[in-house]
């Protein structure tokens, strides 16, 4: 054979060895490091939210992006073609597959009979609603007094926005606690805030109606609407839940629940006696519960001595024990910690509050009661400003130090 015949033999052969590799490699092509802009299919409409995507160490770090908030989803997987992300505590996930720099798939939550959204994602977009703009908008920026329209008119919620030109974010205070970060834009008389956390799926409209005054809509996830109006008030405030849950304050906080070995734990329990208790009523698919179960964790692990106990106390959105306990376990797994950990069924406020004789009434997922070292309450907090709410988070952080520190001093 000649020379020239084996080179060209040679170059046709590597030829289609180059092609074939390039083929594998766009087949699995690796997604884009860097902001992406997703969007769920809900209602009619589409909940747009941001993330951004990591290489680490060669492992694919997720962050969802909400206002302030950067939140890590831990075991997020990039397999080939397709990505999974697991959301953290909550029991659901994002499947999706990549076509170069998109993604499609959907968000799952496991808990909800066929609750089943489509997700879409773009990469290298970082806006929410709408791009930036420098067009003249609506000032929505300050503190509003909100109603929605299945509450009591005497219950006002409070919005809490900040606004840079048609950019906006803050948060939403009820009587039961926050709706964590919102973000979104502003177009001319019209407001929209959306947030995506694995739990929440929320989206906020509104149209200025005349000076100070707001029309809008909430929807939430798959199935839930609710209108909502607004009034701006620099004034208006929320009601103080702090200690009003309690119609037996002078007696010990009595309950009674299966903890995760099939042992029951009570207020008895000889592990817990003689020392106080940090004990939180919860449920593991709340993004509030979340944020409290941090800041308990946080302190107590910035106060190794402090002689507290940690009992939660968890209601769940089904109320099979194993269920339950599945939950519970992850919870631990994800939390690090070696809390008290009991499973008392349902997520239903009137038949959790009858389980505890003490209580008159739980008003809130979650509920913190802080417990001296005969099981009295001292305090409880009946809802909890997270993170999210700046001032009022800030406030209950001193309130907690105070009581924790006069609960130590009288050991």
């Amino acid at each position: 054979m000649s020379r020239n015949k084996t080179m060209a033999k040679i170059g046709r052969f590597l030829s289609i060895l180059m092609v074939t590799l390039f083929s594998c490699l766009a087949a699995y092509a690796q997604p884009q490091e860097g902001i992406w802009r997703g969007t769920l299919d809900m209602q009619g409409m589409q909940l747009p939210f941001n993330f951004e995507m990591k290489l680490e160490n060669n492992i694919w770090r997720v962050y969802l992006l909400n206002a302030e908030e950067r939140l890590l989803i831990r075991d997020s997987k990039v397999k080939e073609d397709s990505i999974y992300l697991p959301m953290n505590l909550f029991d659901s996930y994002i499947v999706a597959a990549f076509q170069g720099d998109h993604l499609e798939g959907v968000f799952v939550k496991n808990y909800s009979e066929d609750y089943k959204e489509t997700f879409k994602a773009d990469y290298g977009l970082e806006y929410r609603f709408f791009p930036d703009s420098d067009e003249p908008v609506t000032d929505f920026s300050g503190r509003w007094a909100i109603n929605f329209t299945s509450e009591d008119d005497s219950i006002t919620s409070i919005g809490l926005f900040k606004q840079e030109a048609n950019r906006i974010w803050g948060t939403i205070l009820t009587a039961t606690g926050d709706f964590r970060y919102l973000q979104g834009n502003v177009k001319g008389k019209n407001l929209y805030l959306s947030t995506f956390d694995g739990a929440h799926d929320f989206i906020f409209q509104a149209s200025l109606l005349g000076p100070g005054k707001l029309v809008g809509l909430w929807l939430y996830g798959k199935n839930y609407k609710e209108g909502w109006s607004a009034t701006k008030d620099p004034s208006a405030e929320i009601p103080d839940f702090t200690n009003v849950a309690y119609s037996k304050k002078d007696q010990p906080f009595e309950f009674s629940l299966k903890g995760l070995d099939g042992r029951t734990i009570t207020h008895n329990d000889p592990a817990l006696k003689g020392k106080p208790v940090l004990l939180q009523i919860f449920g593991t698919w709340c993004s509030n519960s979340m944020d409290l179960s941090n800041f308990i964790d946080d302190w107590l692990q910035a106060h190794p001595d402090s002689g507290f106990e940690w009992v939660g106390l968890s209601f769940e959105t089904n109320e099979d024990l194993a269920y339950g306990r599945q939950r519970l376990e992850n919870w631990r797994t994800f939390m690090d910690t070696d809390a008290k950990l009991a499973f008392g069924g349902k997520a239903d406020k009137t038949s959790a509050s009858m389980m505890f004789p003490t209580l008159s009434r739980v008003n809130a997922y979650p509920t913190l009661i802080i417990l001296d070292k005969d099981h009295k309450p001292v305090r409880t907090y009946g809802f909890f400003n997270g993170p999210a709410t700046g001032e009022y988070y800030e406030v209950f952080k001193e309130d907690f130090e105070a009581v924790v520190q006069s609960v130590q001093g009288n050991r």
